[in-house]
């Protein structure tokens, strides 16, 4: 299991996946973030649950997708209703902080799920996009023939307000450091940058020459795609309107470009005030976004689309038991989030999230390039995720679910050589043990009867598998010898699965100890199988 950590949650606004240097961009500078990839995992096939704003950051908050939550769009925000993972974190005593932009409905910490809200972002006057909510007409979003001119090197409040996000942060990383708690915390950072206005700082700016910038993929008219919707988009949002001519276009690109610097230059402060407090060994990182920007290619731009610039996202993971220098192909989303910050700071899983359909990052960076983590998402259930984590270690829910797999090696270390006596063990005085008589007989007759006892118990096992195997060999026909191999290997098996599971090397998997586990369905199968061993070998 992945030992307990902090974690730093930091998540950044409109930021297409392909513009990063680790993603093999040629012109695009993000050193920092390189540098948290290659400490670290990227998985190059992220995706966000929804290519807007608001639905995208609820949906990372409770781990579920958009039309479960039915937070549908940017002037229907989360409101704290649906659990967050930071209302589980802070009811097990971590402490959860958010700096810089999240996009609820209004701010209110302990609804919204964090212990406090510096310098919070949340959708205008608690309203939002009401130009975007489903109508008959669509509206034309005439601001979006101002992104030609509102772009280039100058200042924005949105760089300023990133400035003073970084800032905030690397103070709260001081505070902690300076007086630790007993359980990790997680702090969220959510950078507003590169979202536009493309204005950016001078020094990103004069990072990129507008000569080097290429044009878009697909953007001529006849190039592009055709579909009603695509059609729509280019007509309520007609970005294309304010352009003058291919300079202003490789404008706002490079200043894009430059936005992206500029947020890697604010990451690179967190992780900065990490290393300088001492907090890197123990803390990992997550850089993710809540969507991508389509940047011009097939002359779209913004997000609202399921192609992979607007749809895809940047995620990359590092810090402790994080496989460095990897790249993850495996499909991961947001919702994935949930079941990872829940993981890396040791906490309980509730059973209200039994249902929950992400899976930890931590599980998919380390089983990378298997059919694992695809069979942990899709197809098993959260008891079962249960068994194998307390299997894997009994010690991290003691009381929980791995309070079976102690209390029948407690029992069974108990019977020492010969034993408590029968009816005499705690398990049989106290009930300790939880399904003591159909899960775990075992334990409860080790208890009673001791090392020996055991030996005993196992031989008479053995003496049936042998003795089957002889009823085979001597069987007058195939399907004679064929139903005395079955029916001891049925009896073998169940045995070893079920003493694994009492003694502890295999999980807990619900196996019958024949002979021993009440219940009908056992002890008739069980009955039924050996009568018919006996009646092959009477007709041999």
């Amino acid at each position: 299991m992945p030992r307990t950590t902090n974690l730093v949650i930091i998540l950044s606004d409109q930021h297409n996946p392909r513009i990063l240097g680790c993603a093999g961009h040629p012109l695009v500078k993000t050193p920092n973030l390189d540098r948290l990839a290659a400490s670290g995992t990227r998985f190059t096939s992220a995706y966000t649950n929804c290519p807007i704003c608001v639905p995208a950051r609820a949906s990372f908050a409770t781990g579920r997708y958009v039309h479960r939550i039915r937070f549908w769009d940017n002037a229907i925000a989360y409101d704290g209703s649906v659990p967050s993972w930071g209302h589980r974190l802070m009811a097990q005593g971590h402490r959860v902080a958010s700096i810089g932009k999240l996009h609820y409905t209004r701010s209110d910490p302990q609804r919204n799920g964090f212990d406090e809200e510096i310098l919070p972002m949340h959708i205008a006057d608690g309203l939002g996009d009401l130009a975007g909510l489903i109508r008959d007409e669509i509206l034309v979003r005439a601001g979006a023939r101002r992104m030609a001119r509102e772009s280039g090197p100058g200042a924005s409040t949105y760089q300023k307000y990133d400035h003073d996000i970084a800032d905030a942060a690397c103070r709260w990383i001081a505070a902690q450091a300076a007086n630790p708690r007993d359980k990790p915390f997680v702090l969220y950072v959510g950078f507003v940058c590169p979202h536009p206005p493309f204005f950016a700082p001078p020094e990103n700016f004069a990072m990129y020459s507008q000569a080097d910038i290429p044009m878009p993929d697909r953007y001529a008219q006849s190039e592009r795609p055709r579909h009603p919707f695509l059609d729509a988009m280019r007509r309520i949002r007609p970005y294309d309107e304010g352009f003058e001519g291919p300079g202003d276009l490789r404008r706002v690109i490079a200043s894009y470009y430059a936005l992206v610097s500029f947020v890697d230059h604010n990451v690179g402060r967190v992780l900065g005030a990490l290393e300088e407090h001492g907090l890197m060994d123990s803390t990992r990182v997550i850089y993710g976004s809540d969507h991508g920007e389509n940047l011009g290619t097939r002359g779209l731009w913004a997000k609202s689309t399921l192609f992979e610039e607007s749809a895809g996202i940047p995620l990359i993971m590092a810090g402790p038991d994080v496989p460095g220098g990897k790249t993850v192909s495996t499909p991961v989303s947001l919702v994935d989030g949930f079941p990872t910050v829940i993981e890396s700071v040791g906490a309980q899983h509730d059973a209200a999230d039994a249902d929950l359909p992400g899976t930890s990052l931590l599980a998919i960076a380390a089983g990378a390039g298997t059919a694992i983590p695809l069979a942990w998402t899709y197809a098993m259930k959260q008891y079962q995720k249960d068994r194998i984590t307390s299997f894997l270690d009994p010690e991290h829910d003691k009381t929980g679910i791995g309070w079976h797999a102690l209390q029948s090696q407690t029992a069974i270390g108990n019977g020492q050589l010969v034993g408590e006596g029968f009816m005499q063990g705690t398990q049989n005085q106290f009930g300790f043990l939880p399904d003591q008589f159909s899960d775990f007989p075992f334990a409860v007759f080790a208890e009673d009867w001791g090392f020996l006892g055991c030996i005993l118990l196992l031989s008479v096992y053995c003496f049936i598998c042998v003795y089957a195997i002889h009823v085979a060999s001597q069987a007058k026909d195939r399907f004679g010898a064929a139903l005395a191999i079955g029916i001891g290997a049925l009896i073998f098996w169940h045995a070893i699965f079920n003493i694994g599971m009492a003694i502890g090397v295999l999980p807990v998997v619900g196996v019958t100890l024949p002979l021993f586990s009440y219940g009908g369905s056992s002890v008739v199968t069980t009955l039924l199988g050996l009568g018919l061993l006996m009646n092959v070998s009477m007709r041999r």
